[in-house]
C-alpha cells in the first residue's frame, strides 16, 4: 500500500479559565468528556478542582486512561457518539457540566439543564491551510479518513488549493454527522458498520479498500 500521509486539520490549545468557570467545574457531580485532548486537559488539571464528580466518556479507550489513575466512577456511552449520550444523561440527577472544545457539542440534543464549559480551542487559519496544501502538492489522494465536520470543511479549502491531489477520493468517516455533510457535497462515503471502535473499523476499512483496489 502507499504511505499514508497525517495532516491534522487543527492546533488544539487548553484556554485558561475564569474564576466562575472554575466555580462551575467545583460544583460538578458529572463531567461529559468526548474527546481524548479534553480528557488530557481533565487528567493533567481540572481533576484537581474536583475529585468526586464521576465521568462520563465516549470509549471503552477514554475509560481506562480513567481508571489507571485509581478512578472508577465512569460511566461509558454505549456508542460512540453524541446521540447514545442522551438517555443516559436523562436519567441521572445532580449537575451535569460538558467540559468541551469551541466546535464540539454544538447540537441542541443534550438535555437543557446540562451545562457547557470550553477548555480547549480548536483552531484553524490560511498559514496552516498552505502548509498542508503544500504537503500534499504532487501527491495523489484516493482515499481520506475524515474524523470530525470541522475536519471536512477545512479539507475542502485545502483541495480547492491542491486539485490535482484530490481525483474523485472515498471519504472514511467515523460518525452520521460528518457522513451527511458530505453526502451533501455527492461525495462517496463510507460509514463505521458499527458504533464501537469506529477509528479502528475504518482505518481496517481503508487498507482493506486499497488492498482490493492493488
Amino acid at each position: 500500500m502507499s504511505d499514508p500521509l497525517y495532516c491534522p486539520l487543527r492546533l488544539l490549545q487548553p484556554v485558561t479559565l475564569t474564576v466562575t468557570e472554575i466555580h462551575t467545574i467545583q460544583e460538578a457531580d458529572y463531567f461529559v468528556i468526548t474527546s481524548q485532548f479534553a480528557l488530557s486537559i481533565y487528567l493533567k488539571k481540572l481533576i484537581t478542582f474536583n475529585r468526586s464528580a464521576g465521568l462520563i466518556v465516549l470509549s471503552k479507550k477514554m475509560a481506562q486512561r480513567v481508571r489507571a489513575i485509581g478512578k472508577q466512577a465512569v460511566i461509558v456511552a454505549p456508542e460512540e457518539n453524541q446521540r447514545s449520550l442522551v438517555p443516559i444523561l436523562k436519567s441521572l440527577t445532580g449537575y451535569i457540566i460538558v467540559l468541551s472544545g469551541n466546535l464540539t457539542l454544538s447540537g441542541n440534543s443534550l438535555p437543557k439543564t446540562v451545562e457547557t464549559v470550553r477548555i480547549y480551542e480548536n483552531k484553524w487559519d490560511s498559514a496552516m491551510q498552505e502548509t498542508v496544501a503544500k504537503k500534499l502538492a504532487n501527491k495523489r489522494i484516493n482515499r481520506v479518513l475524515v474524523t470530525s465536520p470541522s475536519g471536512y470543511q477545512r479539507l475542502k479549502e485545502v483541495e480547492k488549493l491542491q486539485p490535482t491531489s484530490f481525483i474523485q477520493p472515498t471519504y472514511y468517516v467515523l460518525g452520521e454527522q460528518t457522513a451527511g455533510i458530505i453526502y451533501k457535497d455527492h461525495k462517496r462515503v463510507i460509514k463505521p458498520d458499527r458504533h464501537i471502535d469506529v477509528l479502528k473499523q475504518m482505518i481496517d476499512k481503508m487498507c482493506q479498500d486499497e488492498r482490493k483496489n492493488n
